[in-house]
């Protein structure tokens, strides 16, 4: 009996995905003699995959048969190789309501953002590299620009939907507000000093619904460098109200998120007040 070759298709890859969120399998084929008139497929298999709770590392799997005369010896060669992003793991903790420890600040000195309509927002520059969550998933990324949008959040991906906290959203009185119908939205930086912070002020823009009442609060993102409120070199946030309406019945969200909205640290509105803050620090380093 003659038999005729059988060619199966198996398993490999080279390259390890930068997105820790996906698992690939590919595949190549291969063929080597293994007797009079008689073939075999060979494989190589590699297999990507999570294999942190935190999306820290990546392990790639590979499989191989060598092409083998027939009357060698049959090798096998197992690796592995670990793919570890230095900037994911990062967790933050959450602390307050607490009171304000110093006076709100003043708007003197900021600049006008000159945003003015409802659901709308500008991109600026920061005065140095934002670490957020451990960048934009590469080891060692960094934002360097953000979107401040009318509706109370900044965010390193650009627009997003008021009321909730979005991926990449910094958010601290989320919510429908208009701009249009009075009030201003600044933002400030002390570079080119040795301190590279920077804060945005909602001062006085009304709510669009409700009783229209004026919301008056501020982001503030500390220089990454200062190991008192950025420990692990991701930036340091703080969320101050001075004067807000959390209980007027408005759809609001408080809080920050990750780049792919993984991991998110929220609060309640309602459970805030005037002249509060809130202080957000990463308190779990890199893996």
């Amino acid at each position: 009996m003659i038999l005729s070759p059988q060619v199966r298709r198996a398993s490999a890859t080279t390259t390890i995905p930068s997105n820790p969120y996906d698992n690939y399998s590919q595949s190549w084929l291969g063929l080597r003699p293994q007797g009079s008139g008689e073939w075999v497929s060979f494989n190589q298999t590699v297999i990507n995959k999570r294999v942190s709770s935190d999306n820290a590392v990546d392990a790639m799997l590979a499989a191989k048969i060598y092409s083998l005369q027939t009357s060698a010896t049959d090798q096998a060669q197992l690796s592995v190789i670990l793919n570890a992003n230095s900037r994911n793991g990062i967790a933050y903790s959450l602390t307050g309501p607490n009171p304000l420890p110093n006076s709100y600040p003043s708007t003197s000195g900021a600049t006008d953002s000159g945003i003015n309509c409802m659901h709308c927002g500008k991109w600026v520059d920061l005065p140095a590299a934002m670490y957020f969550y451990g960048g934009p998933g590469t080891p060692s990324g960094s934002y360097r620009q953000i979107y401040i949008s009318s509706d109370g959040y900044v965010s390193v991906l650009g627009p997003q939907s008021p009321g909730s906290v979005g991926a990449g959203e910094i958010a601290a009185f989320s919510r429908s507000l208009n701009p249009a119908a009075g009030g201003h939205i600044y933002y400030y930086s002390n570079a080119p000093s040795t301190i590279y912070d920077f804060y945005v002020y909602w001062d006085h823009v009304p709510t669009a619904g409700g009783n229209g009442d004026p919301q008056s609060f501020l982001i503030w993102i500390h220089d990454g460098s200062l190991s008192s409120s950025s420990p692990y070199s991701e930036n340091g946030i703080e969320f101050w109200y001075s004067s807000i309406t959390p209980s007027d019945g408005v759809q609001t969200a408080v809080g920050i998120s990750d780049q792919y909205g993984g991991r998110v640290k929220s609060l309640n509105a309602n459970s805030l007040s005037n002249n509060q803050e809130l202080v957000f620090k990463a308190t779990t380093g890199p893996v």
